[in-house]
């Protein structure tokens, strides 16, 4: 639906830059007859000027006044006058003036695209390309190229349209002129919001903007402010798109009512309606509705006049608006069979929703959604056939020359075809061998992090945590805010005896003491508390969320099993085991405990005081 709204854009920028590229065209180009045309007053006053122009005799003007008064017509949005008055216009009597020629076509190619007519703008535009092509001046070829780009890009043919519109912006540029300059950057920014490139499009439109207030020209300023506005309103930037129609509506105070304000009411109403508010968007819809619309346009507005009041709950005046649209729609050749005159199944699928006929809402959405896909497709295939149909005719010429040497040409056509496939084939598989190749290193680099940092918290003897990981994660629990949360108990413990195991058994078997040890510990603590080895033979464990009496009762059950552990000595006949007791200390947190080295210091002192007691005992700290 908002496609409609793009072409919107793209004829209001052709048929106003058709009047500012003529007015140059008529100040600078150098002939006599359009000099006398296009004035430096015109561009700068366009009110004033036209105003001047209205009121004399029309049958009485000379050519030159009426194809003036034509161009101001266009600047202003006035379409019914500007029809009648290109109408009017005998071109014999254009015979004389290449340059008049020249505008005239233009006009009647940007007149014919405004209101969809793009078969007949084309052929104007093309004659018009033919006349300017040899003449001295490159301002009206211009002109005709950046015309001819327009209507290309209506009919999506963006490639073509971009390279077109890149020659005029090449020729422009070269005789560096700041109006043209600004006007190429304008259809730039055009061509990239139909293409979607919004940010693109912005970006030209600001620049056009800064170089047509350098010049003082007020009706491009209201153009492109008016560009920016529908951009953003392309891009969903609902918010920032109504404060731009604000700033296009200011910068038409130019016109004294003069001019028409169709598109002001038409974007902002259009804008409020996508943005789903529907109550604000129909006053604004009436407004265009009520102005000098093109049929296409308000075929438009009167279906979002259905939509929101189908969403108000006016399901009568939906009706009437959705006839309204079909009328327009039925009574337009070239809007047949397309995703316009589609989106009346979903304006009706709409209305049906809103009587509470389900049944009937979900038949008619299907059919649009069976119908849009058709078109869709039909689209594509369209697009592909005029390819071909240009490319051929392009070629025609070259292709009769060379007749001779066509067989060759479609061999060396088949090997260059042939090795894009290969390349495209080798691109295809590096670029999945690539892929694999970086899944395998960030996987070995997940892997080898994963190792390195088990390394760096656990004790590889025991697969406890190691001492600097243990002093870490105490450290984190006297945080103030966490301190004052919990309880929590250090226990210190040391395994007695432990230097006489490695002297007489070896270090080996003093390994697996260790272990064993480890292990028995390990499943009398709780999961959630830590457990570490905090060097040699002593481990420490750091019970959280305790009272003392638990904690300590733990320390106790630790002693015990720790004293039941085992170790069988290999190669003794009589069976020989060796097992030791443990000696452990236990200090609890106290309120004001800030510093991790005196609480550990208070549960090595226990320790210690076990080990005077005679060891295999509990010692809690005072």
């Amino acid at each position: 639906m908002w496609l409609f709204v793009l072409n919107y854009l793209i004829r209001l920028r052709l048929y106003k830059i058709v009047v500012g590229f003529a007015f140059v065209c008529g100040a600078f180009a150098g002939q006599a007859q359009s000099g006398d045309i296009l004035t430096e007053k015109i561009l700068t006053q366009p009110v004033q000027s036209y105003l001047v122009l209205n009121n004399q005799n029309r049958d009485s003007q000379p050519i030159e006044q009426r194809l003036q008064t034509a161009f101001l017509q266009h600047l202003l949005g006035l379409n019914e006058e500007l029809s009648k008055n290109l109408s009017a216009i005998s071109v014999p009597a254009l015979s004389e003036s290449i340059e008049l020629q020249a505008i005239y076509y233009f006009l009647q190619g940007a007149n014919a695209g405004k209101k969809g007519h793009y078969k007949q703008a084309v052929e104007h535009l093309v004659r018009a390309q033919n006349i300017t092509h040899n003449l001295d001046s490159s301002r009206l070829w211009v002109l005709a190229s950046q015309e001819m780009a327009y209507t290309q890009a209506l009919q999506e043919n963006f490639e073509e349209a971009f390279n077109t519109l890149q020659l005029a912006f090449q020729r422009a540029q070269s005789e560096q002129d700041t109006l043209g300059l600004a006007l190429a950057e304008q259809s730039l920014a055009a061509i990239y919001s139909y293409a979607d490139n919004y940010q693109q499009a912005l970006a030209n439109y600001k620049s056009a903007l800064t170089r047509y207030k350098q010049l003082a020209y007020p009706a491009y300023i209201a153009e492109t402010l008016l560009g920016i506005a529908t951009t953003l309103r392309h891009s969903q930037q609902w918010d920032k798109a109504l404060s731009a129609y604000e700033e296009y509506a200011k910068a038409l105070s130019f016109q004294n009512d003069v001019g028409s304000k169709f598109f002001y009411h038409y974007g902002k109403g259009i804008t409020l309606a996508l943005s789903g508010r529907c109550r604000e968007a129909i006053p604004e819809i009436n407004a265009a509705v009520d102005s000098d619309a093109p049929r296409d346009y308000l075929s438009e507005l009167h279906k979002k006049s259905a939509l929101c009041s189908a969403a108000n709950g006016d399901v009568e005046q939906a009706k009437v608006s959705l006839e309204q649209a079909k009328f327009i729609i039925d009574n337009s050749p070239e809007l047949q069979n397309t995703l316009w005159q589609t989106e009346l199944l979903l304006i009706e699928s709409e209305i049906a929703k809103s009587e509470g006929n389900y049944e009937a809402a979900l038949a008619l959405f299907r059919s649009y959604h069976s119908t849009y896909i058709k078109l869709q497709s039909k689209k594509t295939s369209d697009n592909l056939i005029r390819l071909k149909s240009k490319l051929e005719s392009e070629r025609k010429d070259a292709e009769i020359e060379l007749l001779s040497q066509r067989t060759k040409l479609q061999a060396l056509e088949l090997v260059a075809n042939k090795a894009k496939q290969q390349n495209r084939l080798v691109i295809t598989i590096g670029a999945i061998v690539v892929a694999l190749l970086l899944m395998i290193i960030a996987l070995f680099q997940y892997w080898k992090s994963k190792q390195l940092y088990q390394l760096s918290v656990k004790d590889m003897l025991t697969g406890l945590f190691n001492r600097r990981y243990a002093i870490e994660l105490m450290s984190s629990w006297l945080v103030p805010q966490r301190h004052k949360m919990q309880n929590w108990t250090v226990i210190m413990i040391d395994i007695d005896h432990f230097k006489q195991v490695n002297d007489t058994f070896g270090h080996a078997i003093g390994d697996q003491l260790l272990k064993a040890m480890a292990d028995e510990a390990s499943q009398v603590v709780r999961p959630s508390d830590m457990l570490a080895r905090f060097g040699g033979e002593e481990f420490i464990c750091a019970l959280t969320r305790i009272e003392p009496e638990e904690a300590e009762k733990i320390a106790e059950r630790l002693r015990e099993q720790l004293a039941n552990v085992t170790i069988a000595i290999p190669g003794n006949n009589d069976s020989k085991q060796v097992n030791c007791t443990a000696s452990i200390g236990v200090a609890h947190i106290r309120q004001d405990d800030t510093d991790l080295n005196k609480l550990l210091e208070r549960a090595d002192k226990a320790l210690y005081e076990a080990k005077h007691q005679g060891r295999n005992c509990v010692v809690v700290a005072d």
